[in-house]
């Protein structure tokens, strides 16, 4: 596929559409926004634009699968997944949560090395939300492996 600044592309790695912002001068990678966040991906993960529906699976994501209950998704979980990949996927699932009137979800990052669990607070941060916390050893499912967050 042939890309310019300016089209609309799918990106394989979060499952998500963007448009291409920019490219590098060899062509094999291109800066892709999507939302707030930009990006940087190699062409060969670029496809055409795909219809998302709101119920999509995204492997081992569940933002936007509703509950068994019927109800808006309460958790997202980032194991396993590159801060890159992630933080979209965050951004996107507390936009629906807020639209779905959620008073508080659950984002599990896991422990590992801590590089998600610093960008998704970073994250928080930046968008103005200030009512989070690490979940509780022994009190919370998932201990400080989880944040919460008050919407």
């Amino acid at each position: 596929m042939t890309v310019k600044k300016g089209d609309s592309v799918w990106v394989e790695r979060v499952k998500e559409n963007g448009i291409v912002q920019s490219l590098s001068r060899d062509g094999l990678r291109a800066v892709v926004g999507m939302g707030k966040v930009n990006l940087d991906v190699p062409v060969d993960g670029l496809g055409a634009p795909r219809k998302v529906r709101r119920t999509e699976e995204r492997g081992r994501i569940s933002a936007s699968r509703p509950s068994r209950r019927g109800g808006p998704a309460r958790e997202l979980d980032m194991h396993g997944l590159r801060v890159e990949e992630a933080i979209p996927l965050m951004d996107r699932f507390l936009n629906e949560a807020l639209l779905d009137g959620l008073p508080e979800v659950r984002i599990i990052h896991g422990h590992g090395t801590g590089a998600i669990r610093k960008a998704v607070h970073q994250r928080l941060k930046a968008l103005g939300i200030r009512r989070f916390r690490l979940g509780e050893l022994g009190q919370t499912p998932g201990g400080d492996g989880v944040t919460i967050v008050s919407l």
